[in-house]
């Protein structure tokens, strides 16, 4: 007999005129922080929510990680890091302060 797949459950977010977003984690690429509220990006869409980004660091599964003041990273959407830069597979690049370089190369190590 074939084990069922689980769904990932769904994170709910609000969005500044309280519209609900139900979206899969594993989907989110990245999230950015935007003043009080935080941008989350997956494949499809940037959208704003009302949630500040260290909210979402608690919220969000461990697989995300707090690269950088204003961002939090998907680590499975992680196609390359360099010296103080990673690259998504979606092309898009983000800064990795130098700092935080070294945690970072440490944390994929761990994870892998």
């Amino acid at each position: 007999m074939k084990p069922e797949h689980t769904p990932e459950p769904l994170i709910h977010l609000r969005g500044l005129h309280s519209e609900r977003y139900d979206l899969p984690p594993s989907q989110i690429l990245y999230v950015e922080a935007s003043n009080i509220n935080s941008l989350v990006t997956d494949p499809d869409q940037t959208i704003c929510v009302r949630y500040p980004i260290g909210l979402l660091q608690e919220i969000l599964p461990d697989f995300f990680l707090r690269i950088h003041r204003s961002f939090l990273v998907n680590r499975h959407a992680i196609l390359r890091v360099k010296p103080y830069t990673l690259t998504l597979y979606d092309g898009t690049e983000l800064p990795i302060p130098q700092r935080k370089y070294h945690w970072l190369i440490h944390q994929l190590e761990e994870m892998n």
